[in-house]
């Protein structure tokens, strides 16, 4: 990292054979606008005993970490892996069949640098359909804004959690994600 710039880890959750999702979605975090100028990145690839190519595909993007969990512990699970892997000041997730927009980590850096008061910044997210059009956009225009991190993480509640991009020490105070049966994120 250089002076002045954060380091910002994103943590990729992955399973099953999702080689060619995953290969996407990691495309997707390395095209961030601002990478190396505006925030520096580390992204950690957690393999939830996955059956594929997985760390094939990670060989692919120099500077991507490569963890591997031995049994499937679910989403939750591997992303509390990511966490204590992670060096950044703050985190961002992504899941392995998820892509992000060119701008989404230079627009919230930005928006975490701006304050000290803010806990969480997150975005909307675009809900597509197999034959590209799109069904939805969550959160809609009344979208919460407050103290809304813990329950985006504990409850994955208020915000997908592939929007959200928070100081580690945040996510680590709280305990991580929730890695009970009953979560869905």
């Amino acid at each position: 990292m250089t002076a002045g710039r954060h380091l910002v880890s994103v943590i990729v959750p992955t399973y099953a054979n999702r080689a060619s999702r995953l290969q996407a979605a990691a495309a997707s975090i390395w095209a961030q606008d601002g990478l190396g100028d505006q925030f520096d990145m580390e992204v950690i690839v957690v393999d939830d005993a996955s059956t594929g190519p997985t760390e094939e595909v990670v060989r692919g993007f120099p500077g991507t970490r490569y963890v591997r969990l031995e049994t499937n512990r679910g989403a939750a699970a591997a992303r509390n892996a990511g966490l204590k892997e992670a060096s950044g000041e703050y985190v961002a997730f992504l899941d392995d069949d998820d892509l992000w927009l060119r701008h989404r980590l230079s627009a919230q850096v930005a928006a975490l640098e701006e304050t000290q008061e803010v806990e969480v910044a997150y975005s909307q997210h675009a809900v597509l359909l197999q034959d590209g059009s799109v069904s939805g956009v969550m959160p809609g225009p009344e979208a919460p804004s407050g103290s809304v991190f813990e329950p985006a993480v504990k409850e994955a509640r208020l915000a997908h959690v592939n929007t959200i991009l928070v100081p580690r020490e945040a996510v680590e105070n709280i305990g991580g994600f929730d890695e009970g049966p009953s979560l869905v994120i």
